[in-house]
Parts: structure tokens; sequence; C-alpha cells
């Protein structure tokens, strides 16, 4: 049986330079490739192998340190989003189509966090209306305004309840 491999990981959220904290655990992940690369034997371990191949290759990359692209070695789908100008999140999005009387979910949609909204929004009502739901109005913050999905809307002869989008 190997040693065992030092799995404390650095206290990074406790460190208020978010540079210096990616730097700290960019390091902690390096040495523990290192120390699993000295203790296991890989020939005899190929999803191993695989693992901190494919962890190197995510750690090179020199978007992981500017945060674009994957950020994490164990959800590498999750990317980045926006909840507002200020406010970010890491994971995914829903884009989903629900009844409002009995508020059914007639279409969904996952995506990572740097989908934009409403990108979906033709193959969802699609999907709506072939589960037979009559589509009368539509509802949807201000990523729904758009030229596309408003023209999609009043091809439906729907009422659009989306407020207005201001560029600024």
């Amino acid at each position: 049986m190997p040693e065992s491999i030092n799995q404390d990981i650095p206290e990074y959220k406790e460190i208020e330079d978010h540079k210096e904290a990616k730097e700290a655990m960019k390091s902690y992940l390096e040495n523990t490739i290192s120390q699993v690369e000295q203790k296991v034997n890989i020939e005899k371990a190929p999803k191993t192998m695989k693992v901190l191949e494919n962890a190197k290759e995510i750690l090179m990359d020199p978007k992981f340190m500017e945060q674009k692209g994957v950020r994490s070695i164990v959800v590498q789908v999750a990317r980045v989003g926006h909840r507002s100008r200020t406010q970010n999140f890491f994971g995914y999005k829903t884009e989903y189509v629900i009844t409002t009387e009995d508020r059914m979910i007639t279409a969904v949609r996952v995506n990572d966090g740097a989908y934009v909204d409403g990108t979906q929004f033709n193959e969802l009502i699609e999907l709506t209306k072939e589960s037979g739901v009559t589509i009368n109005e539509v509802y949807g913050d201000r990523a729904y305004f758009k030229k596309p999905i408003l023209y999609k809307i009043k091809e439906l002869e729907a009422t659009a309840y989306i407020p207005v989008r201001f560029l600024l």
C-alpha cells in the first residue's frame, strides 16, 4: 500500500488577494499531482494516469489562472455566469418553460454558466407546443428582450411580458 498523500487543502478562502489564493490552490494541485506520480504505479492505474494528464493540461493553460475556460478539475463543464453586472456565480444555468396556471414545466435545458439566456428559446417553445400546450403569454426577464424572441412571440400570436432592456 502506498504512503499516504497529503490531502490538507490550503485555506484559500481565507486569502484576501484572489490571485494569491488561486496561486496557492494551483501550487497545492501541482504538489498533489507530483505526490501521486511518485507514490502510485501509474502504469497499473490507467484511469489515474488519465486524470493526472487532464489535470496537468488544465493547470498549464494560462486561461486557468485568468479564470476563463475550465475553472474546476472536478466539474469541467461548469462556467462563470453573471446574475447581475456586479454578481457572478460558478456552475450552470437552467432555462425552462413553465405554464402559468398549474406551474407545469413543459421544456427544460441545462447549460454551463456562460450560457446566454434565450439562445434556446425557439427550441423550448417548440417542445412546449409539441406537448399540446397553447401559448398565450410569455413571461421573461430583461435577458429575453431580444428581437428574435419578440418576433417568435409575435408569430405565436402571444402576449409578451418582458421588461424593456436598456443598453448603456
